[in-house]
């Protein structure tokens, strides 16, 4: 099968909600806020696990659209419950069974947590239609860096460690097996490396001493990880391994964790 058609049935499937089917798509929008925003909440084909799609916030998670796990406080459901990012120990969205009164009626409001800044209410506002879901989702693959074809993401790989050399004055070189990736029915995935790489440059960016620490790598090795979703990083003898899956959730974010503890 191509990858283009792959591509088309991970749309597809994953709008199916196999594993949360009872369950729609919503959107909440911003209230008594000086933002006009929007978050979209879809539910993937695993269970507990969601889509989020922010708009509106005037901050870097605009636009984006990433993968979260639903973690109750407590366990009672009357407790309420907030989104973690996979990957991270970040929270963005909360329900803490908190309500407000609009128009003499009382009305459950969520809030949406961004870094250095109060948290955002927001009101549930309506179902997102199919296409809307399709677009949000869409977003994702774009987050991730998951390309249409083996030359799009070699390309991609080689333009980001072009980015790194340049931006933190170093000669870093990549070694990508092609071979392990392609046995794996993955050959898109080692474009998701775009994220590593991007951490790398906001890392080299901290202060002088990240800066050497990321000068000091003289090599970038990828390999497909064991197991489906896996990632991890390891730095020894100047020499910076990387594994993944073309299911890790999250590379940007959680890239930027595991270089940021391996350094």
């Amino acid at each position: 099968m191509k990858t283009i058609s792959l591509f088309f049935l991970f749309l597809q499937t994953s709008i199916s909600y196999a594993a949360n089917k009872n369950e729609a798509a919503k959107i909440y929008m911003s209230f008594a806020s000086e933002y006009d925003a929007s978050i979209t909440v879809i539910p993937s084909n695993i269970k507990n696990q969601y889509y989020l799609h922010f708009k509106g916030f005037e901050h870097d998670i605009d636009s984006n659209t990433k993968l979260y796990k639903k973690v109750w406080n407590t366990r009672d459901p009357k407790d309420g419950f907030y989104y973690q990012l996979l990957g991270t120990e970040q929270v963005n969205f909360r329900n803490n069974m908190k309500s407000t009164l609009i128009h003499g009626t009382i009305v459950p409001y969520f809030e949406v947590i961004l870094s250095d800044r109060a948290p955002s209410k927001v009101l549930f506002a309506e179902n997102a239609d199919i296409q809307k879901v399709r677009n949000r989702k869409s977003k994702y693959l774009e987050y991730q860096n998951i390309k249409e074809s083996k030359v799009s993401a070699k390309k991609s790989a080689y333009q980001a460690l072009d980015a790194l050399n340049t931006h933190c004055a170093q000669s870093t070189t990549l070694d990508i097996d092609w071979k392990a990736f392609q046995s794996k029915d993955q050959k898109v995935a080692p474009g998701m490396l775009k994220g590593h790489m991007e951490s790398l440059t906001k890392i080299c960016s901290i202060d002088s001493d990240y800066k050497d620490a990321v000068n000091a790598i003289r090599s970038i090795k990828l390999s497909p990880a064991e197991t489906t979703g896996a990632h991890s990083v390891e730095i020894k003898n100047n020499v910076l391994t990387i594994t993944l899956d073309q299911e890790t959730p999250n590379i940007p974010d959680s890239s930027y964790k595991l270089i940021y503890n391996a350094l």
